[in-house]
């Protein structure tokens, strides 16, 4: 985990990752949650 700028950017899914996981995976298939949600409501 580098405390660079760019390090960070490119660890942020990781980082969003282990904070998240359920929500990242929301943020990456947001076009089948989207279509889940039309369905639903």
């Amino acid at each position: 985990m580098s405390k660079s700028p760019r390090g960070y950017k490119y660890n942020r899914g990781a980082l969003r990752w282990r904070r998240g996981g359920k929500f990242e995976l929301n943020l990456r298939n947001s076009t089948q949650i989207l279509w889940i949600y039309g369905n639903v409501f």
